[in-house]
Formats: structure tokens, sequence, C-alpha cells
């Protein structure tokens, strides 16, 4: 049992559970929480918008903290996710999705047919920019970094205009986005969780999984949106067309430069942004270098070393592992991470600010550092 805490703004109480049960929730108000046993999960509710998760050894980092926006850094882990008995990311039935298979074989099909006969250097330019601008200020910072982890603020109009940027990816819409990745890594930080959740299968089948399959867990876990995101107007007229988003796109594209800049600058872009995300995501939680090591979680993340430029930093996913609420991939010497550089650049103009690196978020007790400190840089 942990000793009685409290501070100005929480109040930390304990009291005796079973252990018998998995999983165990307690939502609270910003004035008090409840904790439970060691061998439990705790959630704490911080406002509207924030759920943060907590495992039992992190408890003593939390009296550190005295405002919401403190606290949410935790773990960096915004948990929208309402667990009880029954949750299990273990037990689930793969099925075809229509959606997703026929959505990214159309594109690529298209690319396929045609992208010979319209191959030119302004095709492939459009390819190029179109792609890198919205890998990376849409879905790397703006949905990933942003949306999802809150590592970093920004007024809300930019912060729209980065998750619209995010939705051309093809990969989904802001509410797809945020639950398919809060899905799969509250599963992965469980002792076991389903392969499809943790891309250990094949490469092959892993594949056919994620692009043209989805997974129905037996006992899912509710999730609730934040209640900010559910009233935004324009969040919710993204999510609704998020695949008609590409629409406009290829009217100007057709304006300025035909079909040709059209299959390059949709098609063949969300043809291999789809792919490539999913190529990334299946070599950064099988293959790499680690120097980070979470106990307890099912599935490590890896650094897959030499693709910092075409992912724009998300290829560091050991460091995200260990630092979710990090806005700086990046962290040791030599990890290339552009979408850092474009962040400090943004920061320039007011349009980003209070960038969180690890050192400014404290310490969780289940990670563990596996080799010797190179060099960490988490300064501008």
């Amino acid at each position: 049992m942990i000793k009685d805490q409290q501070n100005s703004l929480l109040n930390i109480t304990t009291t005796s559970a079973t252990t018998t049960k998995r999983y165990t929730s307690f939502f609270a108000s910003q004035q008090s929480l409840q904790l439970y046993s060691k061998s439990d999960i705790v959630i704490i509710h911080l406002g509207e918008r924030w759920k943060t998760t907590l495992q039992y050894s992190d408890i003593d980092q939390l009296t550190n903290f005295t405002t919401q926006s403190q606290s949410r850094q935790v773990t960096g882990l915004f948990q929208r996710i309402n667990l009880d008995a029954q949750s299990d990311p273990c037990c689930g039935v793969v099925t075809w999705s229509a959606q997703k298979s026929l959505w990214w074989t159309g594109m690529t099909v298209t690319w396929l047919l045609f992208g010979a006969s319209t191959i030119s250097y302004s095709s492939i330019a459009v390819f190029i920019i179109l792609t890198s601008i919205i890998l990376c200020l849409g879905h790397s910072i703006g949905m990933h970094r942003k949306l999802i982890h809150e590592s970093f603020d920004s007024p809300k109009p930019f912060e729209r205009l980065l998750i619209y940027l995010g939705t051309l990816v093809g990969l989904g819409g802001p509410f797809t986005m945020m639950y398919t990745h809060d899905m799969r890594d509250w599963a992965q930080r469980q002792p076991q969780c389903h392969p499809f959740l943790s891309h250990q299968n094949s490469i092959y089948k892993d594949f056919i999984w994620q692009i043209h399959h989805k997974l129905h867990l037996n006992e899912s876990p509710e999730f609730s949106f934040p209640k900010d995101m559910q009233q935004d107007t324009f969040y919710r007229y993204l999510q609704a067309t998020s695949m008609l988003q590409q629409l406009p796109v290829a009217a100007v594209l057709f304006y300025f430069g035909g079909w040709a800049w059209v299959v390059w600058g949709v098609c063949a872009r969300v043809s291999v942004s789809v792919f490539g995300h999913w190529l990334i995501g299946y070599f950064a939680h099988n293959s790499g270098q680690r120097d980070w090591h979470l106990d307890g979680a099912a599935v490590q993340g890896y650094n897959v070393r030499y693709l910092g430029t075409i992912t724009f930093g998300e290829c560091w996913h050991n460091n995200h592992h260990a630092f979710p609420g990090s806005s700086k991939l990046g962290i040791e010497k030599n990890q290339f991470d552009p979408g850092w550089l474009v962040l400090n650049f943004l920061k320039r103009f007011k349009l980003v600010s209070n960038l969180r690196t690890p050192e400014d978020l404290p310490r969780r007790a289940n990670l563990s550092r596996l080799t010797k400190k190179t060099n960490t840089n988490t300064k501008d």
C-alpha cells in the first residue's frame, strides 16, 4: 500500500482492491483520484479531454505536478480507452475491410496502369513535393505529434491546417487516426496482444492484414474521443469526407498539369504513403536498434536506421515508445529528425510552442536504458 499523498490540486488516496481482475479503472475528478492494487492499471481523468494511464510504480512521479497541463505529461500517453475487467487485447477476429482494401487497391492499380504513360519531370516533382509536405506537416507533425500525443502547442487554426494535411495522407480522418493509434498502442503496452496489433507475423501476412483487413476484438474496451474534438465541426467534417478530400486536390492538379499530375499527385502519392506507413511500422516493431526497453510490454519499438529523411523522423520508433510525449523523435547523435527541424522553424513564427522533449517528461519506472548514452540532444 502506498502512503497517502496530496498536493494543492490532486488528492491521492489508496484503497485495497482485488487483484483477480486484469484491469480496473476509476475515473475521478480533478480533485480526487483513487488508486488500486499493484497489479492494476490506474486511469486518471484530468478534465474533459485528458485521460492519462499510469502504472502503479509511476504514482510517485505524479506529486511533482500541480497543473492539469503538467499532469498530462506524466507519460505523454493520453488515454481515451475506458478499460473494464473484460477488456482483452489478445482475442479477436480479422476480417476483410472492403473500404480499406478497395481504397488502396484502386489508387495503386490506377497508378500502375497510367503511371508510365504520364511520367514526366513535372509529375515526379509534384509527387515528391506533395508527398513530403503532407507526410511531414500532416502525418508526422499534425496527426501524430500534435493530435494524438499533444507534444507541442499551436494556435487552433494552424492545428486544423495540420490535421487537414494529415487527412490527405489517405489513412483516414482524425477520429480514425486517433482510434487506430490508441488501440494499437494500448494493446502493445500490455503483457500480450493480438498479432494484428503487434505486427508479429510474416511480412507478407502482415501486409495483407494491415492493408486489406481490420481486427474485431472479442472484448474491446470503450473509446472516448476528446469532448472538444467531438464538438469541432471541422474535424467532424474531415472525418465524414476523408476520402473525398482528395477531389479538390485532384481538381487543382488537373487544372495546372492535366491527368499526369492527378495520377502522380493523388494516386501515386496515396498508394506510396499508405504502403510506406505500413512498411515502416512493420520494421519498427520487429527489428532494428534499441536504446530503451519497456518492462511488461508485449511489443518493443525499434529504431530503423538510415530512414530518418524519408520518414521525417518517424523511423526512430524505439525513442517514441520510450518518450511518447516528446515532439523530438531523433534524440541521439546522428538520428536525423526532419520533423523536429520543421517544428523549430515554425516556432520562429509562433505557429508552435512548448516543444516537449524527453528531459521535459518525468521518468517512467518501467523504462530502462539498454545502451550507453552517446549524445542525447533534447534542447533546441
